[in-house]
């Protein structure tokens, strides 16, 4: 073919830059379709726009980022979290992509990668809405407390009537074991919003765990306008109990919240069916067993069984409150739960007199908000669990129990796992044990509502229950508390219990000479 030919075949520098024009302005026109079909949530209309500009200008950072956040919202989030890695490689300086995908990351917990990006958004735009709020949850989460509070800080004196700032400020206040502080926070954000659940909620802690319990228990009520809280009270039609005593009313009291709570509240129960003709308990399935022991419970439900007629409710959490509980008054009917009658066959075996018998559990639920906190890993344990003069059982349940797989040519301990299905299988163990040695876990409630000796391992901001500079607790007298001296030190808590562990293991192994 001529070379004339050929070279007036070749599209002219014009055309080109027609084509581009064109690519460009139908790109422009699919997203801004795109976002229109956004803001009337009709999501996949608008993927497909978002879509289609992507496909004709993908070296758009804007195109790509948008297209992350429809993603986002129609729960795609590995697709949305490409989308705003591809944006932020094509322009570094995306202040939304950093943004987006940092709270991408922060919903899947992943709070050390989300934190980079939080602060390329603050060193990018320094004015740029909530990112100081998700910065600090970011690193609190991550343990990296002092910073957290400067970003709390920041964002306080930014928005001084800002109550979620003031509110996450008293909570990281909190972590550091500063609860007077923390109350301060607090108080201002109810006084900032005298409506918002949150705010009376974290008031709540700090009092309880201060044991002002007079104003404590009114602010506790506000957990059940949370979200995510109170969902049953809502769709329960009959009126609340507020206490008073009528022998013609049927009150269902429910549970809510995790095991330890209703383990440690159960022990209103009997107090509140002196005050009606008959007392419903409905509880989850987990419990049934073990509940079915409590002293005045006519009938038991489990949770999703439908609900026979009564004439009143009653959270049972809010029971310390109707019976206006004190320090002073915290009511203790001495071992208020047992084990179920239909585990004869399952004992322990016999061991030397001076043999002690020590169950543990060395983690709690990963679903708890706190768990990182509260819970250790099994290796921590290895200096205790080698102690001569005693026998050592797993009453550890859940994932964990992998641990000691891993770790069985280092420890001599016998798993009970097996042999547990519920709560009222627990008990069962525990009734035949010495000592009960726990995290912070229902467990260590079960121990304690069994009048079991139990010490438990408390982190450095326990929870509010649990009270400030005591080793003992009002609610359990047969509990003894170790609390950790500073974050994350669980080596301190551990060395001191193995002292006491020494001297208990002496006294056992004297007993037999005293007697004889």
């Amino acid at each position: 073919m001529d070379a004339n030919l050929k070279a007036s075949m070749r599209p002219s520098m014009a055309d080109k830059m027609r084509a581009e024009d064109g690519v460009e302005s139908r790109a422009a026109r699919e997203f801004g379709l795109g976002l229109q079909a956004f803001s009337e949530r009709r999501l996949d209309c608008a993927r497909e726009h978002m879509e289609r500009a992507a496909a004709f200008q993908g070296r758009v950072a804007r195109y790509q980022h948008g297209l992350g956040v429809i993603l986002r919202e129609l729960g795609e989030y590995r697709e949305a979290e490409l989308c705003f890695e591809r944006a932020l490689i094509l322009d570094p300086g995306h202040v939304e992509a950093h943004y987006d995908w940092g709270c991408l990351l922060s919903r899947d917990e992943r709070f050390e990668a989300a934190i980079p990006h939080f602060e390329a958004v603050l060193l990018l735009r320094d004015d740029f809405p909530q990112v100081r709020f998700n910065l600090g949850n970011a690193l609190r989460k991550t343990g990296k407390l002092r910073q957290a509070e400067e970003c709390y800080r920041n964002l306080a004196h930014r928005e001084p009537r800002n109550a979620n700032a003031q509110g996450n400020l008293g909570i990281v206040l909190r972590d550091q074991g500063r609860i007077d502080e923390a109350l301060v926070h607090w108080k201002h954000a109810v006084g900032l919003a005298p409506e918002n659940p949150e705010a009376h909620w974290n008031l709540a802690y700090g009092l309880l765990a201060k044991g002002e319990y007079a104003r404590g228990w009114k602010e506790f009520e506000w957990r059940l306008k949370t979200e995510g809280n109170g969902l049953r009270q809502r769709l329960l039609t009959q009126p609340r109990w507020t206490g008073e005593a009528d022998s013609s009313l049927t009150l269902l009291v429910h549970t809510e919240q995790g095991a330890g709570d209703s383990i440690q509240f159960a022990r209103y129960i009997p107090l509140a069916a002196q005050r009606v003709k008959r007392l419903m308990l409905g509880c989850p399935r987990e419990l049934s067993r073990l509940f079915d022991s409590l002293e005045g419970v006519h009938c038991l439900v489990v949770e999703g069984d439908p609900l026979p007629h009564f004439d009143c409710h009653v959270p049972l959490l809010s029971l310390p409150g109707v019976f206006e509980t004190t320090l002073s008054s915290i009511p203790w009917p001495g071992c208020y739960l047992k084990p179920s009658g239909s585990h004869t066959n399952m004992r322990l075996p016999r061991l030397s007199r001076s043999l002690l018998r020590v169950g543990i559990v060395w983690a709690g639920n990963s679903r708890h908000a706190n768990d990182r906190n509260r819970s250790t890993h099994l290796r921590d344990w290895l200096p205790l669990l080698s102690l001569p003069g005693t026998t050592f059982y797993s009453l550890q349940v859940g994932p964990q129990t992998s641990e000691m797989a891993r770790l069985a040519s280092e420890t001599k301990m016998i798993p009970l796992h097996p042999w547990i299905g519920d709560f009222a299988d627990t008990a069962h163990w525990i009734e035949q044990l010495d000592l009960v040695i726990s995290v912070d876990t229902a467990v260590a409630h079960l121990a304690g509502a069994m009048n079991k000796r139990t010490w438990v391992m408390l982190p450095f901001s326990p929870d509010w229950r649990w009270l400030l500079d005591r080793q003992d607790s009002p609610w359990y007298p047969s509990l003894r508390l170790f609390r950790q001296p500073s974050l994350g030190d669980w080596t301190s808590v551990l060395t001191d219990i193995r002292g006491e562990l020494e001297r208990l293991i002496r006294e056992k192994q004297a007993l037999p000479a005293m007697s004889a």
